[in-house]
This record gives structure tokens, C-alpha cells and sequence, in this order.
């Protein structure tokens, strides 16, 4: 049989590539267990005398094992943690979460009402579930795929310079995420649908249906812990801005539908954040009551902690795109191009 290449015959290019001797054993994983090597002479070309380049390769080494899920031998994930202290890193990845498990729950809630819209038990069933899940196709269609370019984003900055690096795979991951608004039918043409044929043609009464379902939530909170309720104020501040546009466009739509549709895109935005964060909001009350009795606490904690970030740094945008629907149709109308 063909004999397996020995690595030690393979030409470094880059001090994070996996076949780096510094990575070599992380990738190797329970394969080997002895301490890697010291710095290659890579490093040490970049600086002899300078420890602080020397953990700076090792410290994106880590970002890039820890992201491909291989292990990291301890002193470089303490460096790894320094460093995204340092660089605000920590945050960037707590909205990477925040945005991703929010923008998952709500695609699996809206395939959850087009099942119900082919297989619920009632012809009455049914006819709510199509109109809910219509009213939430654009939001998924349009609002994740505008969070994934900037998750995407994020992916990249957290590498620090070798983000920037093809090796990482984090740019490309970049590349693929900014195809997604684009080839779903963009997000300007989501946003129109969801005015016009999702908004308007009802009267809003879908888009009141959903903030009607995400008052009994908030009501669900407040019964809950002092987290919980403070979800419950920021998700009703998000619902409140959302009805008020609601308002606004039915009125404006009618009287003036350029200056209606000019606020399509912010109220996709404004509408997809809330049913997003209301997800997760959903998720405390089922990780609360889980954690009662002794399931799981260090997961449900996590998603606690997941949505209350959510809460405090996402949900409040709502009330910065109301304004802009609201308030800034005129200006934008008034550019000529």
C-alpha cells in the first residue's frame, strides 16, 4: 500500500497552517499528547527578540484551531482569551452567536407553520398558518441572509490579520455569505413583498396577529426570573416600535406609496430582529423551567445568557429603524441619481 506522507517533508508557508510545527500536535489532537515545539524559526524571522509577535501567531493559531474545533494546548487558549479581551473579540463572537441561534429559531419557526399550513387538523388551521408563514418568508429570506454577510463579518475580524489570510477559510466563508442576499431575490425585493403583499393586502392584520402572540410571551417572562423579565421590557419596546410602523405604513401606503415602500428594507430589518429576538425569548422560558429540574443547567444557562444578549444588543435597533421609516422617507426621497 501507498505509504502515508511524512509531514515533516511539508513546506511551510504560513505559521497557521496546519502543518506548522506549532499547530502540528493540536491537529493531531489525541493522536499525540506531547508539549509542541517552540516557535519555529517563522516566527522568529518576524522578531528575534520579540515575545509579543510570538504570541500574536499563536494566539490567531488558537482563534483558528478553536474555530475548526480542534483542541489548543492550554497556554495558547489563556493567550487566545488575552487576545479577545484585548480586541473586543469576546464580543463580536457573543453577537455572532446571538444573531446565528436567533436567525435558526426563526427559520425553524416559520417551517414549523408551512407544515401546519399543508397538514393542520382544521381548514381554520390552516388558513392562519398560510399567512403566517407568508409573513415570515421574507424575514428569513431577507433577514438572515443580511445578518449572515455580517456574522461573516465578524468571522474575519475576530482573526485579527490572518482573517484577511485564504489559509484561515474565514474569508471565504465571507465571500460565500455576500452571495446571500443577493441570489434569494434581494433583499430590496423581499422587503417590497413584505409590504405590499404581506402588510398592506390584509391590513396588517397578520403582522398584528404575531405582535398579539408575542404580548402573551412577554407576559410568560414577567412570571419568571429577574433575566426573564428584563427580556420581556426589551421585547415589548421591540413589539411596540413594530405596531407603530405597522400604523405607519398602512396610512402612508395608501396616501403616499413611494414614501411607504421607501422604508422597506429598515421594517424587513426591524421586523426579522423581533421575531428573532422573540425566539429566544422563548427559549428562556423553556430553558428556566429546564433548569428547575436539574437538565442540563450548563446548556441552558448558555441560552439564557444567548438571549439576553440578544435582548440588551439587538432588540433595541428596532427602535432606531422605526425612527427611520417613520421620519426618513423624505430625505431619501429627495435624492436624485
Amino acid at each position: 500500500s501507498r505509504p502515508a506522507r511524512s509531514r515533516a517533508r511539508v513546506t511551510l508557508r504560513n505559521p497557521a497552517s496546519r502543518h506548522h510545527p506549532d499547530t502540528r500536535s493540536a491537529w493531531a489532537g489525541a493522536h499525540s499528547t506531547a508539549r509542541p515545539p517552540p516557535p519555529s524559526s517563522c516566527a522568529r524571522a518576524a522578531s528575534t527578540n520579540s515575545e509579543l509577535v510570538r504570541s500574536s501567531v499563536r494566539m490567531r493559531t488558537g482563534a483558528r484551531l478553536a474555530d475548526a474545533g480542534a483542541s489548543v494546548w492550554p497556554p495558547r487558549r489563556r493567550l487566545l482569551g488575552m487576545f479577545l479581551e484585548v480586541t473586543g473579540g469576546d464580543k463580536l463572537l457573543a453577537r455572532m452567536r446571538a444573531v446565528t441561534e436567533g436567525g435558526r429559531a426563526m427559520a425553524a419557526f416559520t417551517a414549523g407553520w408551512q407544515d401546519l399550513a399543508q397538514h393542520g387538523a382544521t381548514p381554520e388551521l390552516r388558513a392562519e398558518a398560510v399567512a403566517l408563514h407568508e409573513f415570515l418568508v421574507p424575514l428569513v429570506k431577507g433577514y438572515c441572509t443580511e445578518m449572515s454577510v455580517e456574522v461573516a463579518s465578524a468571522g474575519v475580524q475576530v482573526h485579527g490579520g490572518m482573517g484577511f489570510i485564504e489559509e484561515t477559510g474565514a474569508a471565504q466563508h465571507y465571500r460565500d455569505a455576500r452571495i446571500l442576499p443577493i441570489y434569494e431575490g434581494t433583499t430590496a425585493i423581499q422587503a417590497n413583498d413584505l409590504i405590499g403583499r404581506k402588510t398592506l393586502r390584509d391590513g396588517g392584520a397578520t403582522a398584528r396577529r404575531l405582535a398579539a402572540m408575542i404580548e402573551l410571551t412577554e407576559q410568560d417572562l414577567r412570571q419568571g426570573s429577574a433575566t426573564a423579565q428584563t427580556i420581556a421590557t426589551r421585547l415589548s419596546r421591540a413589539r411596540i416600535a413594530f405596531l407603530n410602523v405597522v400604523d405607519h405604513l398602512l396610512v402612508t401606503g395608501k396616501q403616499d406609496p413611494n414614501a411607504g415602500f421607501a422604508g422597506g428594507v429598515p421594517y424587513l430589518m426591524l421586523a426579522g430582529n423581533l421575531i428573532a429576538g422573540w425566539q429566544l425569548a422563548r427559549s428562556v422560558l423553556v430553558a428556566e423551567k429546564a433548569l428547575s429540574a436539574d437538565r442540563d443547567p450548563a446548556f441552558m444557562t448558555a441560552k439564557i445568557a444567548t438571549a439576553r444578549f440578544y435582548a440588551d444588543h439587538l432588540l433595541p435597533d428596532t427602535e432606531a429603524q422605526r425612527d427611520r421609516i417613520i421620519e426618513g422617507a423624505e430625505s431619501l426621497l429627495e435624492l436624485k441619481f
